[in-house]
């Protein structure tokens, strides 16, 4: 454990002159601290340097005073730029050293893909005495960990934890530096946690009617929760996802059975409307509910251009559900491709109630589809009306005989107006297959609630 107790703290580093620049995310440093999270660290700082070796080794040197793990991110490679080992090294005071077996299986590498190993190549089987390599199983450079002197006052042992920067190559590795944080701190256990994935309301409306269920009444900071889960420890969190929210209640390892009740309670609370445990994308649960139901989903789309239908067709084996979608972006195709009424079109607009659900119908006849949704939109930043102003979605939908449509306004640039376009026309995709009202109690408590 940790000072007086607490857990250890996990603090990382990523290098990049891209990443200081702004050009690329950090999202490795994202997906370290979840990792340290979910093993029961305390996860801390997260900081950024260029590739200065300089840099990299003040910044580790200042990390390794607030943390007992330090993860280092990018600059593995065999780039003139990539420094990261060479500042690592300067860091703790020690000689860089070619590790034979890294020689050879780079060689082996090499050779496979029928490519020379250079010099700069070989600068990759070089690591800081003492270091443990961790196999790469992607690229070229491996990563490694060493633990790093104590504090002059003592203390947990510390450890440095050096990984490649390319996501495809650091995702890999989850298993390996999930198995460090067990080794290094055994006699740390992890929270207990139960997650709820909740569509069809408001992010605020969600905190409250957990809040409530929990016993606290209304939700606001400081809120207290019922006596019970306060003395076991249990707290809850909301989390805006892409189309829907996700509530997650936590509790110490031993409040394993109070964190089940209260999210027992807290679904109670959120039905019908919790469409996953652990899963945060609609999508995966459309496919479970299209497959299970033997229901064909066909999508319509015009603003949207595709986002819902790349949504569907991104969960494996979707061909054994969805049928397909119709791009119909100008009133032409959705006349012609869909069958919109031209007096339809001509009376209401592409971008109203009776257009979007005749494009829905239009898309289920068409792909032959036992349910379909359709888009259209005024995403701006030109179009609108009075009555529809820039932000105004419509979203059809069409169930053998039955048609509805919802009306939603979006503020925010033209791309955010798309995707939280798409991301609705998917709440009422699942809705619909689970034989609820998109304008149902939800919706109707979402917008009494206003803007979350």
């Amino acid at each position: 454990m940790g000072p007086a107790g607490r857990a250890p703290s996990f603090a990382s580093l990523a290098v990049g002159d891209e990443v200081v620049r702004g050009e690329v995310a950090d999202t490795n440093g994202a997906r370290l601290a979840r990792w340290a999270s979910e093993s029961g660290l305390r996860p801390g700082p997260r900081a950024t340097v260029g590739d200065d070796e300089r840099d990299i080794a003040r910044a580790l040197r200042f990390l390794l005073r607030l943390a007992e793990v330090v993860a280092v991110i990018g600059g593995l490679g065999p780039t003139p730029d990539d420094v990261t080992r060479e500042g690592v090294a300067r860091a703790l005071g020690l000689p860089l050293a070619e590790r034979p077996e890294l020689r050879r299986a780079l060689a082996r590498l090499y050779s496979r893909r029928g490519m020379e190993l250079t010099s700069a190549q070989l600068r990759q089987a070089s690591l800081p005495l003492g270091a443990v390599p961790i196999e790469n199983r992607v690229g070229t450079a491996p990563g490694f960990w060493l633990q790093a002197p104590p504090r002059a006052e003592g203390g947990p042992g510390r450890y440095v934890i050096v990984l490649p920067g390319p996501p495809r190559e650091l995702a890999p590795m989850e298993a390996d530096v999930r198995a460090l944080f067990r080794a290094w701190f055994p006699e740390v256990r992890p929270p207990v946690e139960r997650r709820l994935q909740v569509a069809g309301y408001g992010e605020s409306l969600i905190a409250e009617r957990v809040a409530r269920a929990l016993g606290a009444g209304a939700a606001a900071p400081g809120l207290r929760l019922a006596a019970e889960y306060a003395a076991a420890g249990v707290t809850f969190a909301t989390y805006l996802r892409a189309g829907a929210v996700e509530v997650r209640i936590s509790g110490p390892p031993e409040a394993e059975a109070a964190v089940a009740q209260a999210a027992q309670a807290a679904e109670a609370a959120l039905a019908p409307w919790v469409f996953s445990h652990d899963e945060p994308g609609l999508a995966p649960a459309i496919a479970k509910a299209a497959s299970a139901r033997r229901v064909k989903v066909a999508v319509a789309e015009s603003c949207t251009a595709g986002l819902v239908g790349a949504a569907l067709a991104s969960v494996p084996g979707a061909s054994d559900w969805f049928r397909g979608g119709v791009l119909a972006y100008v009133d032409d195709a959705k006349r012609d491709l869909l069958g919109v009424p031209a007096d339809v079109l001509r009376s209401f607009g592409a971008v109203s109630a009776e257009a979007a659900e005749a494009m829905a119908q239009g898309a289920s006849r068409a792909l032959g589809a036992d349910l379909a949704v359709s888009v259209t939109c005024f995403a701006g930043p030109a179009g609108g009306t009075p009555q529809d102003p820039v932000g105004t979605v419509y979203l059809g939908w069409a169930d053998g005989a039955r048609t509805g449509h919802v009306r939603r306004v979006y503020h925010g640039p033209r791309d955010a107006v798309r995707e939280r376009a798409a991301w609705e026309a998917l709440v009422v995709l699942w809705a619909r297959l689970h034989g609820l009202d998109p304008e149902g109690s939800a919706h109707a408590a979402r917008r009494a609630a206003g803007p979350s």
